[in-house]
């Protein structure tokens, strides 16, 4: 991580994570998640009760796609983080992880993750990308499956909006996905 990204203020839900007591956070998140779930499907800006959470606004209001990486993962966030007791950003954790988990889970057929998994790696725009992961926060959720690292999604959002880096997130995300215990030799089964 560069000198410039450990300088940075923290995101909501780095904040939220660290701050302790459940109940009390819970609490103080509720109206929290209500504005960022206003966020889904909106840009970045047109849900007022979000202003103050991002980290990404510039003095002169341009939309960068650092404040859209931002919004949609505070939305993402806001949807997941609803209802729940335990912190669903979980620092260190891939999303790839946690969508394994919901894989192996008995509230979903694997083929069904799959195919969702696929059409979310598998986007050409972040808009698109967003969309299918909206879905699938929504079946970790009901699944009660442990969050991941939001921190880690907002850099894979951010980055998928440079082309050149968009496959390099998608064979990450399908290794953390499709993963496969080692040999009890300890070596790569490959």
């Amino acid at each position: 991580m560069s000198t410039q990204e450990n300088e940075r203020p923290p995101f909501y839900w780095e904040r939220m994570s660290k701050a302790g007591d459940e109940m009390h956070v819970a609490q103080q998140m509720g109206p929290d998640l209500a504005a960022f779930r206003r966020g889904l499907g909106r840009e970045p800006g047109e849900v007022p009760g979000m202003w103050r959470f991002y980290t990404k606004l510039t003095a002169d209001g341009r939309v960068t796609d650092a404040l859209r990486a931002e919004h949609a993962a505070l939305a993402l966030f806001g949807l997941h983080q609803q209802g729940g007791g335990a912190p669903v950003h979980v620092n260190g954790r891939p999303m790839g992880a946690a969508l394994h988990d919901l894989r192996s889970s008995p509230k979903y057929s694997e083929q069904a993750v799959d195919a969702h998994f696929a059409r979310a790696a598998t986007a050409d725009e972040p808009g698109e990308v967003i969309y299918h992961l909206r879905g699938l926060v929504q079946q970790l959720k009901a699944a009660n499956i442990t969050g991941f690292d939001y921190t880690t999604l907002y850099f894979d959002l951010l980055a998928w909006h440079r082309t050149a880096e968009v496959g390099r997130i998608r064979r990450r995300w399908a290794g953390q996905y499709f993963q496969r215990p080692a040999a009890t030799t300890g070596k790569d089964p490959a």
